[in-house]
């Protein structure tokens, strides 16, 4: 990795300050991890490329979190805690987010009821206090461009934004940008998509539709309609209409009366690691939303018929792309039989979902259930195999192919940078590496910040 340094330092790079941690990615995984690491008393830094904190949840514009609580029912308790939580609190506080179980109507029917609802707007500002009132150095625009390496041992990590190319100084990195990014630019193992194919699964540009008669929905719902529909897309199927390889429509509602959230347009064969896959996946997305909702959902899905397009996502929803090979995989032997491990550091409530990448709707492992209402995430998976300070947090984490499934989602994300930020503060404070970090210390001390662990 020494060619970028020498092309950045050729360009004049500016020294913007030296840290104790860096995070890279300003996510789920990367707020929390920043959060937890400046709570814990140490300068971090958080990068994010984009103009606003939340990742999936925000430039995505998925407005539903799943998986923070067990599976099994509301009376399982939450699988997902701490920082997560205080978020979730202040939104419902000001009635920008709805508790699990509560009652909205079609919420129920169209089976979100153990979920958590929430305005995108409001998830934004929110993320931008949490960060501001715990000290977090922001830079949004910024892009993290290449590690700076000695040895095995990232010193800093250079940036580019609209003023150049910058460089900062770290003990610890922690990349939570989804795809692994500084973990592969230094060098260290990683793997992409399926380890025999290296297919990704498929991405989804989401859109919002608006003026949604709920009525009509309601009653289709209650009288014992498929909320996935998929009679439906059969019988498009058998007359012409419907010419997507998806088996359902998966129609999600917002707090907003009238308006849904659509997650149903898969696109299969788009690398999430490569601009002209993804310029190619959200040009077509966007089509795709209007096409959709004038060739399928006006004429066809209950409520629909005066329903306009409100928006789709600022950027691509990727579900796969690189993982890195860590101290330890999580196996989906461990996700089914639930397996506990002493460096647990985080919960899933969610259960399999990462499609075949060539088939939108099929779920391999569909048909295997869990054995706990909960997959456990060892603080190993975190760390990439042979790195002196480097940690990961969120969906690149070590993890078989469908053990990724249980594990990628938000509040998951949310749980694994907690965890990594404190786990870096303790480096610094005990002037240790990420792999020697006393995990039982580690557990306590998020224990102690309303983590669930068990």
């Amino acid at each position: 990795m020494e060619r970028y340094g020498k092309i950045m330092l050729t360009e004049n790079a500016r020294h913007i300050g030296d840290y104790h941690v860096i995070v890279i990615g300003g996510g789920p995984a990367g707020t929390a991890a920043a959060i937890a690491a400046v709570r814990s008393g140490v300068k971090t830094l958080l990068v994010e490329s984009q103009g606003c904190l939340g990742g999936v949840a925000t430039n995505v514009g998925v407005s539903c979190f799943l998986g923070s609580q067990k599976r099994g029912g509301l009376q399982n308790g939450p699988a997902v805690g701490g920082i997560f939580k205080e978020l979730v609190k202040r939104m419902i506080a000001e009635g920008s987010a709805c508790e699990p179980g509560m009652e909205l109507g079609e919420l129920k029917m169209l089976g979100f009821y153990d979920h958590i609802l929430f305005d995108i707007e409001a998830c934004k500002r929110h993320l931008d206090e949490l960060v501001r009132e715990a000290g977090v150095k922001l830079l949004l625009f910024t892009t993290a461009v290449a590690p700076l390496m000695n040895g095995r041992r990232v010193e800093g990590v250079f940036f580019y934004s609209k003023d150049g190319f910058s460089f900062a100084r770290a003990d610890v990195v922690i990349d939570c940008s989804g795809d692994a990014d500084i973990v592969y630019r230094a060098g260290f193992e990683t793997v992409k998509g399926r380890r025999d194919t290296g297919l990704m699964t498929p991405t989804t540009v989401i859109s919002y539709i608006e003026d949604v008669d709920p009525g009509p929905l309601t009653e289709y719902l209650a009288a014992g309609g498929d909320r996935r529909f998929r009679n439906l897309v059969k019988e498009l199927r058998k007359q012409g209409i419907w010419e997507y390889p998806e088996e359902t429509i998966i129609i999600v509602p917002t707090l907003r009366r009238g308006v849904f959230m659509i997650n149903t347009r898969r696109q299969v064969g788009i690398d999430g690691v490569q601009a002209e896959s993804l310029t190619e996946a959200m040009v077509n997305g966007r089509r795709d939303a209007q096409e959709f909702l004038d060739k399928v959902l006006k004429p066809y899905c209950p409520g629909f018929k005066n329903a306009h397009l409100r928006q789709t996502g600022t950027t691509v929803g990727v579900r796969e792309t690189r993982k890195i090979i860590g101290e330890y995989t999580l196996t989906e032997e461990d996700c089914i039989k639930g397996r506990s491990f002493h460096d647990t550091i985080a919960l899933s409530g969610y259960g399999w979902d990462l499609p075949d990448p060539l088939r939108p709707s099929f779920q391999p492992f569909s048909n295997i259930s869990l054995d706990k209402p909960f997959v456990e995430i060892p603080y190993r998976c975190l760390i990439p195999r042979s790195s002196e300070n480097l940690i990961v947090a969120g969906r690149c984490i070590s993890a078989e192919e469908q053990a990724l499934g249980p594990v990628r989602v938000m509040p998951a994300c949310f749980a694994m940078g907690q965890a990594a930020g404190t786990a870096a503060a303790i480096c610094i404070e005990d002037s240790c590496i990420p792999l020697n970090v006393q995990t039982e210390k580690l557990r306590k001390r998020l224990s102690e910040q309303g983590a669930v662990l068990g």
